[in-house]
């Protein structure tokens, strides 16, 4: 036979069909138990009601008596000190986080908590916990220690969760900026080899240069000497005075051209040399620059274990979202380098 049972703690309205898990008691006995369990639970609403008040005018009173306060409790009220700091962890509950911005505290939702949640529930800093907890509270259901324990491990797991994502997006983003950095040295190695082509290739220019102009100045020479002549002389190789004279005129015209040419390609040799310097300038500035940050997130992944920053996030609702606003950057930054060394790659 089963040991009678009585569930004192449910409040919950029984339905009209009587059923007190007692089948040893007859009809007349069952529906004695029914009514003193009713008259209990009604008697339990009630005490839950007056802690709540309770601990609220004790808390009020404490504001108010200062340091003489413990002493003042006892000798009026005949209350122990750890019996008081009970009832002033429950008020620190409802004043906290069961009162609206005005400081009233909200005394249906107040009445929904037993004591131990009442206590349990105080030191919660995580707003989002808090909020969880007060629609429960709001919806009707009785708040107890289990309940606070399963929102606040329920919140913590997708915290952890967080955590260990932005851990990994920080990990990754370290990695992409190593490969950015070493592709950086690539690119600025080639293009530093492109610059040492370049310079080599202009100073050949310049001496084809100075061979054009000193073949054009003889050719200047040797037309002077044609036109300038009273009894004109024919060259050696050549039959008539005037094919000599045309062909000098030629190879005038010949060298001519060759010195714009050299001229256009040393313009362009030099602004490719300046281009390939900006080009270096900047690839170094980059550089320093991605350096600078993988710097910084290797010092924040040591200064900011997961431990540390569970701690940070914790503290108030402004530090979490602060933290969840800085994970969404990091990983949106690791995601645009990864993408960049994958497609370089």
């Amino acid at each position: 036979m089963n040991s009678p049972v009585l569930n004192l703690h449910d409040q919950t309205t029984l339905p009209m069909t009587i059923d007190v898990h007692l089948p040893e008691l007859d009809s007349q006995k069952q529906m004695e138990v029914y009514g003193l369990l009713t008259d209990i639970r009604s008697s339990m609403r009630r005490v839950e009601n007056e802690f709540v008040f309770m601990a609220i005018k004790l808390g009020q009173m404490q504001e108010i008596v200062g340091d003489q306060f413990y002493g003042y409790v006892q000798s009026e009220l005949g209350l122990q000190k750890y019996q008081v700091q009970r009832m002033l962890t429950s008020y620190k509950a409802l004043a906290t986080h069961l009162s609206d911005d005005a400081g009233r505290i909200d005394l249906a939702l107040g009445g929904r908590f037993t004591q131990g949640a009442l206590r349990m529930f105080a030191p919660v800093t995580d707003g989002n916990v808090v909020e969880e907890v007060r629609k429960l509270a709001a919806a009707g259901e009785k708040i107890n220690e289990a309940v606070i324990l399963r929102v606040v491990a329920a919140h913590e797991t997708d915290q952890e969760a967080r955590i260990a994502l932005l851990e990994s997006e920080a990990d990754r983003a370290r990695k992409d900026l190593d490969k950015v950095r070493d592709q950086s040295e690539v690119e600025k190695l080639r293009l530093q080899s492109q610059i040492a082509a370049s310079t080599e290739q202009m100073r050949k220019m310049a001496e084809q240069r100075l061979a054009v102009e000193e073949e054009l100045a003889t050719l200047r020479k040797q037309e002077t000497v044609v036109t300038e002549k009273e009894v004109p002389k024919v060259p050696a190789g050549y039959t008539t005075i005037e094919s000599a004279i045309a062909d000098a005129t030629l190879k005038l015209e010949q060298a001519q051209q060759r010195e714009r040419d050299v001229a256009r390609a040393t313009e362009l040799l030099v602004a490719q040399q300046v281009a390939l310097q900006a080009n270096v300038t900047e690839l170094q500035t980059s550089t320093a620059e991605f350096e600078e940050i993988k710097s910084l997130a290797d010092r924040f992944l040591l200064q900011y274990p997961q431990a540390k920053i569970k701690m940070i996030v914790n503290a108030n609702s402004a530090q979490r979202a602060a933290v969840a606003g800085l994970a969404d950057v990091m990983i949106e930054f690791g995601t645009q380098l990864r993408n960049a060394t994958s497609v370089a790659a």
